[in-house]
């Protein structure tokens, strides 16, 4: 089996049979889905899909959306100038902190997978995605 970590994106194209002869998810966790594939030659794939802490802005309100869930941090983020969130998942420990204003902030991310290996990502209120 080979590992390959794609995009949400590719893993519809494989999804509809442009890529990969079969599909299956084998776990979520929220935060990160696995899915096992077979190409056309027979060839299997262990496939990863990992969905990242954002933030937005939501009615004049700052939303921290992680792990799959919605929180709203203005008023701590504005009375503390930081926000601590952490979850343990089935596979991951996610932790986010933001520090700033809700204005201008930065949003960094913190997982742990259960090999102990972990990956830190970070953006702030001033990055553009397109």
């Amino acid at each position: 089996m080979h590992p390959l970590a794609v995009s949400a994106g590719a893993a519809d194209l494989a999804a509809g049979g442009a890529f990969f002869r079969s599909l299956r998810q084998v776990w979520t966790d929220g935060y990160e889905t696995r899915y096992e594939a077979v190409d056309g030659d027979g060839v299997q794939y262990e496939l990863s899909t990992r969905k990242g802490a954002v933030l937005t802005e939501e009615d004049g309100r700052l939303m921290l959306h992680a792990a799959g869930e919605d929180i709203d941090i203005t008023d701590e983020l504005a009375e503390t100038g930081a926000y601590h969130y952490e979850k343990a998942l089935k596979h991951h420990i996610v932790a986010v902190d933001v520090a700033g204003t809700p204005e201008e902030w930065t949003l960094t991310e913190t997982v742990t997978d259960e090999d102990g290996d972990t990956y830190t990502s970070a953006y702030t209120s001033d990055d553009t995605f397109l």
